[in-house]
């Protein structure tokens, strides 16, 4: 069975279901066409806390993180925020560390404002204010 056929199905399966419900047909198709995603969400434990759910930006560091609460926490230490921000700390000059050994830099991004010659710009800005008023 093909996706546009499924869709269909699930559709007239909702409008019989559910009659008075108001919903769009675009939403329906995007929960639909996004199903595992929302089932995974949905074996979490702590789904039914979830209003929005947005995925992990850096999902190897996250598990890291878990991975160390679980083991500070099975050997009965007190998580503090102070703990996690120290752990953070360290996390973080490993970042750096990691960053200076690959020749890692934060690169400036040149755009349009970049681009503008200094000298110029008093002039250009009384060339400016002439014109708007």
């Amino acid at each position: 069975m093909t996706q546009s056929n499924q869709l269909k199905k699930h559709r007239s399966a909702i409008s019989d279901d559910y009659p008075n419900l108001t919903i769009e047909q675009c939403t329906i198709s995007k929960i639909l066409l996004q199903k595992d995603k929302w089932k995974t969400v949905l074996e979490n434990e702590k789904s039914n806390k979830i209003f929005k759910h947005k995925p992990v930006k850096f999902p190897m560091l996250d598990r890291a993180m878990n991975i160390w609460v679980e083991n500070v926490t099975a050997e009965g230490v007190i998580l503090t925020d102070l703990l996690i921000k120290e752990k953070a700390r360290v996390f973080a000059e490993l970042f750096d560390k990691f960053k200076k050994r690959n020749n890692i830099r934060k690169h400036r991004v040149y755009g349009e404002s970049g681009s503008a010659p200094l000298a110029s710009l008093p002039e250009e800005r009384a060339k400016l204010h002439q014109l708007l008023s």
